[in-house]
Order: C-alpha cells, then structure tokens, then sequence
C-alpha cells in the first residue's frame, strides 16, 4: 500500500523487539488497536508496516536487505521503547530506528517537522512501555538528538513496572493512563506530523486539522528559546527534617492525586471540552450608536474561544436562530431566564451574558459568565474606556482576552485535579500558560521525571512571577527530587515565596509562612501557621496531614494522635482504599507508643499487618512494643521477621544490626542498642549512614559524647558539599 505522500513505502513503520511480543502479543495488539484508531482518525487508507513475521529479513541475526530498506522509507517511525530495545548491539536499533534517523535526516522533509500549530515534531514517535533505567534513556536521547518524548503504555504499582493493557484499571495505575486514551493520543499524533509534512510544498495535502490536546505537549520539541537545566545526581536524605520536608512537600500535591474521582459526571459525549453559548450583549446605554456592537462583541469571543482546543462554541447563527423562534432580537433585550433556556437546548455548560453600560470613564462591557448545571453566576469581568469609536475596540479586547484566559485556566485545572470541574477555582495568575505549564510540570513528576518537572516548573514561574503553586512545587524539586539536590537554590525559593506572601490570598499566603517556618524556624511555627489554615478551612486534607507530621515531630504527640484521627477522616471520605495508607499508622504508632497507650498502638499495628505484612518498619515498631512490655520471646520473632526482611531485600548485615540497635534504643534499652550500634559501625566504620546514626544516638542519650567530635569530622570529610550532613 503507497503512502499518503507520494515517493514513500509506507506511512507508518512499528519497529520492535521480538522479545516484548512474545509473553502475550503486546505489540500485535497494540498495533491492531492502532490501525482501528487510524481508521476513525483519517478519511484516507494509512499503511502500517508491521513485522509479524520473524523470518521476514528481520531476525537479529539477519542483515539489512533492499526491502527493508524501501520499507523504512516511511513518514512517522514508531519504536516501542521497553528496556529490550535499548540495546545497541539488537538489529531493531542498529538497523531500524538508527538507519531511520539517518536516512530522514537527509530526505526533503527531515528528522524534524513544522505541525499546523508551529510547533515541531520529531518523526520518530516513541511508544514506552516500560521505565528506563537513566543510562537506556540517555542511549535514546543520543540517536533522537533531543529529550525522550512519546506516549507513554506504563502500568504502574509499587513494585510493578509493565506495559499496560487495555484490561488494566486506571485507579489502581499510579501513572492514572488508560490504554484506549494513550492509543487515541498516538493517532492523534501521528495525524499532526502526517498533516505537517503534507504542508510542506511539494507534497500531497488535504487531511483536516484535529483539535490539540495539551498533553500533546509532550511529544513536541520544546521552541529553541527553552532552555532545560542541567541534569543531576540523586542524593539520599537521611536526617529527620529533611525527610519531613519531603512527605510534607509531596503531601500537598500529591497525596490528591490518590482521592476518588468519583464526583465527576460523565458526559455522553467523548467530547470533553467546555462547551459555551455566547449571547449578544444588550446594550443598556440608552444610545443607539452603539448597537451594532452588541453583535461584534458577541462574536469576538465566539472567535477568541473557538481558537482554544479546550473550548468549544456554539455557532452565532446557531443562538441568532434561536432567539428569532422565541420571539426576540439580537440586537434588542434578552432576559436572562429566555438566553439560559437556549443555552441549555445547545447542551452548553457555561452561558456568556452580558451588557454594554456607561460607566465613570465612559463606557464599559460586563460580562457574566453562568454554570447552567447550578444556574450560578461564577465569573462577572467588567473592562472600561473612554466612550468613543477607537476605543470600544480596545475594551472589547480587554473583555475578550479575560473571558478567554478564565475559561481555558478553567478547562487545564479541571483535566488535572481530582475534585471535577470546579469553574469557581480561586487561582492566583491570570495567565493560562502559567498555569499550563504548571500541570506540565506535575503531570512530569507524577511520572517521575523530576528534571522535566522542574523545567515545567520554572517555565510556569518565568510566564508569571506572582503564581503561587510553582512556589510550592520549586523548592522541593531542588530539596530532594532532582538527581543532586541544590540546597541553595531551595533556600532561595522559600525565602522568594515568603517575600511575596503578602500578594497572595490568605490561605497561601499561610502556607507560604508554613514553608518558611519549616525550613528557618521551629516546629512549633510550622504548627501555628497550619492551626490557621485549619481555621479557613478544615476539611483541607492537606493542612491536616501536615500539622499531624509535624506535631510529632515537635514532640506534641497527643496532638499528633488527634490530627492524626481527624486526617483519616477526611482521608474516608475521599478514598476507599485510604486503610492502605502508610501514614495512617507509622507516626500514630510512635506517639501512642511515647504516650503509653499500648493497647490502642497494638491494635494499630494489627490492622496494619493486613496491608503491610512485609514492611520492615511495622515489625521493628511491633518488636519495640514488645519490649516494652517485657515479652522478650515476642519480642525477638519480630526482630528475626525485621532482619529476614533485610536480608530478602539484599541490604547489609551492617544495615540490619543499626536497625536492631534502633529497636533497643526506641526500647529503652540502651545497653543492647550500644551493642548493635557498635556491631554496625565496626562491620561499615566508613559507612557515613552508620557514623551518622550512632553520631546521633550518643547526643542523645549523652553516651561515648567524647566520640562525636571525630566521628563528625570524618562524616564531613567524606560528605563535602553534601547538604543533608
């Protein structure tokens, strides 16, 4: 089959290893699945070479022959990337994707093409299924001559790293992708790179343009002004506060991404843009001269929002019609109760009325802008100028552009918060690129490419200086998730987001104050400024699970129980499988345990072996409990399970025997804990994590405190510039 373009094989070339297909015929299927998403894509027949056959010339241990050769002459190469097919010495890499790149690199249209949007796409669409180590996407990067981008087939859980199928569940993958949406994402892409190079002059075009959705972003070559920033080294954290500036950090914005989503109504329709009607705007002025632009403003916004791929607009003839059958004109009064019941039949979620009016400066446009599920007024934008000619067109720009930007700010939150479609969202920036940028950057994160993230992130930052959630996200990217965590460049975030608190609404402004504290000043502030944002709001989750983290912390551990409850109560309301939640038993065990309240911890952890029976940590906690209360025989099954644990996990004796000694300390039994602490030092005496750990065990119990000096001394030779020593 020819392909859409002449003087080319084949329109879509599947290059893959052999080995991906043979468990349970992935990539057949996935490529049967993609041929049925062409179909309904295109009007044209699009060829797809796909290798089924082994001995078709395509064994690895086969050259490279003439056919295969014309085969790859191709428009869009798709390569499934799994960790098989990183693999320089495979015929797939070295003969298909390889010999692909060089040869479009020197064919009419190059490696790279202009899309109808003006961005660029490489023709090398990549389809992952599975996370690669850094080394593999490095060896990608290489050949690409760019950043790994693709649509992305990875179902994930702890401890699972597959290709997803179409039988897996959303809610149970961590990524949240569902495979018939990544299918749709693929043949939407291959649809705008065909569509480019059929732009270019010479070749056959005539494919209509499909809307853009912004998650295609990330399979578009950035614009050459971008810059990404260099690539690091991950660090461990270790200390107590780093680790709690970490679960808290990610506590804000991520622990939302597990609630339900079950509040949102689904549309019939599988379109999931915003759909809006936009009346004519009456003219209230009581002079005619303005009349006519009751219509030009009407339809200025239906031109503003058709541009947007978030947005979709009822025609203006379409509404015109509708208001001549019942009765009235477009350039006369419309009740509100007539332009609602005509946006409903349209099957619109959001009605634009509004008004031309005098104003103190001479004229004004206000704009009301009406959720018709709840009949709720949810955005009134009033823009004013002078009363002449020239300028109403100035003011029906300022109108349009605010109208425009509050909607599409709208749509981008509502595809990436779990909460549903919330058009009263109170954000903080008045740019929707600032904000797209932003979930960009978390939808990176959440997929764990922290450098992309925070590169999304300071984008969004640089678009809008006074956004606040990039505040939130920065500083811990350079705390703890980029690979060699900058502790300066943290520092200088906070210290930019506290500066700025007082431009921002009261609840972030607290929080803003709650970061600061948490870095530069004591627990017991974090604790003020979080009983605060309870007081605006107590169902936020958020605040919630912070104040318990950090009461424990302080040493506050009745407060920790109690926020502790109330966190889980919140948590119930929202996620059904919120039991499974680690937090839900770690701190509230060590504080029932501080506080003596043992029956209740016991309790605690048995609810906890039902989700964690293979956790180190609920053992050690169980073995200290038991120690506590004088059951030694209890008590060493529970440190046997822990070091069967270590063990399974291939961690060392050294590892083991430190834990051990922390299960004697927490105990209060300190001439045991000695013992083990000095078994791990002696086994690992170079080990910074073992020095460190015993370092802090003598300051606190004030044992061997003559040791400390020297022990600190060689953690800080043998750490330099490493922040958390």
């Amino acid at each position: 089959m020819a392909s859409l373009v002449p003087g080319y094989e084949y329109d879509i070339f599947i290059s893959y290893r052999q080995k991906d297909n043979k468990y349970d015929g992935w990539v057949t299927e996935f490529v049967d699945n993609l041929k049925r998403e062409l179909e309904a894509t295109f009007k044209e027949e699009v060829s797809v070479y796909f290798d089924i056959n082994p001995h078709d010339g395509l064994l690895e241990t086969h050259d490279v022959d003439a056919s295969l050769k014309e085969k790859l002459k191709c428009l869009v190469f798709i390569p499934i990337i799994s960790r098989t097919y990183c693999d320089p010495k495979s015929f797939a890499w070295e003969h298909e994707l390889k010999e692909f790149v060089e040869e479009a690199s020197k064919d009419q249209f190059g490696l790279k093409v202009k899309l109808p949007n003006g961005n660029v796409a490489n023709r090398v669409l990549p389809v992952r299924i599975h996370d690669l180590d850094p080394a593999d996407i490095k060896l990608c990067e290489s050949v690409l001559g760019g950043i790994l981008r693709g649509v992305e087939f990875i179902y994930k859980e702890p401890g699972v790293n597959r290709s997803l199928t179409p039988k897996d569940k959303e809610k149970k993958n961590l990524n949240g992708t569902i495979y018939r949406n990544q299918i749709n994402k693929v043949a939407l892409a291959i649809k705008e790179i065909i569509m480019g190079l059929q732009a270019v002059p010479g070749a056959h075009a005539g494919i209509e343009k499909p809307g853009r959705t912004f998650e295609e972003e990330y399979f578009t070559e950035k614009k050459k002004d971008e810059k990404s920033p260099k690539r690091y080294r991950k660090t461990k954290i270790i200390t107590g506060v780093l680790i709690l500036a970490i679960i808290i950090i990610t506590g804000l914005y991520l622990v939302p991404r597990l609630l339900n989503n079950n509040t949102r109504e689904e549309k019939e329709s599988s379109d999931k843009r915003i759909c809006v009607v936009v009346m004519p705007f009456s003219n209230t002025t009581g002079d005619s001269i303005w009349n006519s632009y009751q219509a030009i403003i009407q339809q200025s916004l239906i031109s503003s929002l058709s541009r947007s791929n978030e947005i979709r607009v009822r025609l203006q003839s379409n509404i015109n019609n509708s208001l001549s059958f019942s009765g009235y004109s477009e350039n006369g009064y419309i009740p509100i109760n007539v332009a609602g019941e005509i946006a409903k039949k349209q099957e619109a979620d959001i009605l634009i009325y509004g008004s031309i009016q005098k104003s103190e400066s001479g004229l004004a446009i206000n704009t009301q802008l009406v959720e018709l599920k709840s009949n709720e007024v949810i955005k009134s934008i009033t823009s004013e100028g002078q009363n002449s000619d020239k300028k109403i067109f100035d003011i029906i720009e300022a109108n349009r552009k605010q109208v425009t930007d509050f909607l599409i700010m709208s749509k981008i939150i509502k595809d990436n918060t779990p909460y549903g479609f919330d058009y009263k969202y109170s954000t903080t920036t008045t740019s929707p690129e600032a904000v797209r940028y932003f979930y960009l950057g978390k939808t990176a994160q959440g997929n764990g490419n922290m450098e992309l993230a925070l590169d999304y992130f300071l984008k969004s930052n640089s678009i809008d200086s006074n956004y606040y959630d990039p505040y939130i996200e920065i500083p811990a990217m350079y705390s703890a998730y980029i690979k060699n965590p900058d502790p300066e460049q943290n520092c200088k975030w906070l210290i930019r987001a506290y500066n700025k608190r007082d431009q921002w609404p009261e609840s972030e402004r607290l929080f803003a104050c709650w970061e600061y504290a948490n870095t530069f000043e004591s627990f017991g502030e974090s604790i003020k400024y979080l009983q605060q944002i309870q007081k605006i709001d107590d169902q936020d989750i958020s605040s919630s699970r912070l104040l318990a983290l950090c009461s424990y912390f302080a040493k506050q551990y009745d407060l920790c129980i109690r926020e502790y409850a109330h966190f889980k109560e919140l948590a119930s309301k929202w996620d059904k499988n919120y039991l499974s939640w680690g937090d839900f038993y770690f701190y509230p065990g060590l504080a029932l345990h501080k506080t003596g309240q043992f029956k209740k911890e016991r309790e605690l952890y048995n609810v906890a072996e039902k989700y964690f029976p293979d956790a180190p940590w609920l053992s050690s906690f169980q073995a200290i409990l038991a120690l506590t209360e004088k059951d030694t025989a209890r008590a060493n099954i529970y440190i046997e399970k822990y070091r069967s644990y270590k063990k399974k996990n291939s961690e060392s004796e050294a590892a083991a025997e430190q834990g051990v000694g922390d299960i004697y300390f927490n105990a209060g039994m300190l001439e045991r804990a000695d013992k083990h602490y000095q078994n791990a030092l002696s086994l690992e005496p170079d080990n910074i994590d073992r020095l460190n750990s015993v370092a802090d065990y003598y300051i606190e119990t004030g044992r061997n405190i003559d040791k400390v000096p020297a022990m600190i001394d060689k953690i800080l030779k043998m750490t330099q510039k490493k922040y958390d020593y």
